[in-house]
């Protein structure tokens, strides 16, 4: 068991150093106050990209934002903190402002990891880059079927694709 993880964590920092070579990333903002957007600024030249958002991050800053840049053709994955087992989850599809510039192409869960009670698991969103401009996704994590529920996090990506 240990060294599956130490594996799985082997390939988690490959990935990260291969995305981080590939990308320049600014943060701004308050990160101790949850009333105060995260931003950071991600720019990606050729290949598709990761990014990631760690259960951490949204306990410090529950609404976070995020600018990236990249071509037509190519994308972005998002991985979100997941935890299901608290009722809570990302929704299916994420809101986006101009479907000629970005599409979402994909969304899955992974369990986490184990057998330990409580553990987080993962949701991926990925956007594909279909046209030149500016465009916003929007996602929201809450329990389905609260209505009028409030969010308990929120990711918002404004993506420009060249």
């Amino acid at each position: 068991m240990a060294m599956k993880y130490r594996l799985i964590m082997l390939g988690l920092i490959a990935i990260l150093a291969v995305s981080l070579l590939a990308c320049s990333s600014e943060t701004t903002g308050e990160n101790g106050d949850s009333s105060q957007p995260t931003k950071r600024t991600t720019s990606y030249a050729a290949a598709t990209s990761v990014e990631f958002y760690t259960c951490n991050e949204f306990e410090k800053n529950k609404h976070i934002t995020d600018e990236i840049t990249f071509t037509v053709g190519k994308g972005v994955t998002v991985i979100l903190c997941s935890n299901r087992s608290t009722g809570f989850q990302w929704g299916e599809e994420a809101e986006i402002s101009d479907t000629s510039v970005i599409e979402q192409t994909g969304h899955s869960y992974t369990a986490p990891a184990g057998d330990k009670v409580g553990a987080a698991g993962q949701e991926k969103f990925v956007f594909t880059g279909v046209g030149p401009g500016t465009a916003t996704a929007y996602m929201e994590y809450s329990r389905p079927g609260d209505s009028g529920a409030e969010a308990e996090w929120t990711c918002t990506l404004t993506i420009t694709v060249k």
